[in-house]
Parts: C-alpha cells; structure tokens; sequence
C-alpha cells in the first residue's frame, strides 16, 4: 500500500509540472501557430529536465491542445439567422 500512494503521490507532482508549465507557456504566449500545426520551445523552465522524457512531453502536447481548445471555443460566435 505504500509503493501505490508514493506512487499516487508522484503522478499528482508530475501533471502538476504539466499543468504549471501549460499555463505559464500560454500566458506567455509561446504556442505558435504556422501553416497548420501549433508548436512551441520550451526554454528557460526549471523543470526542464523532465519534459526530456517523451512521455511528459506527450503530456504537455496533450494538456496545451486540450487548453487552447477550450480557449478557443470561448471566442467563437456562432451566427444564427432568423
């Protein structure tokens, strides 16, 4: 029961450095949007180190697409003619 709630306990750390980073990345506004596809540098983070890790990588991919699509959907108008 210790090893699940130890590793319980880093999960929640890991997608808390995910969220951190989401948000700081699009309050800076890094995410670019070019010819399509949406891309982003991660630099300058102290938590660099675990975003060298493919899977937290998908992770942040995943968090920022998820984020910005809700952001965006927000600044839709929909146009309903009577």
């Amino acid at each position: 029961m210790e090893n699940l709630e130890r590793g319980i306990a880093e999960a929640i750390k890991l997608q808390k450095l995910v969220v951190r980073q989401g948000i700081s990345m699009m309050e800076k506004r890094i995410v670019s949007d070019r010819n399509g596809f949406r891309w982003a540098a991660i630099r300058d983070t102290p938590d660099l180190e675990f975003f060298l890790h493919p899977l937290m990588l998908s992770n942040l991919a995943l968090f920022l697409l998820r984020a910005l699509k809700v952001l965006c959907s927000e600044f839709l108008v929909i146009v309903h003619e009577t």
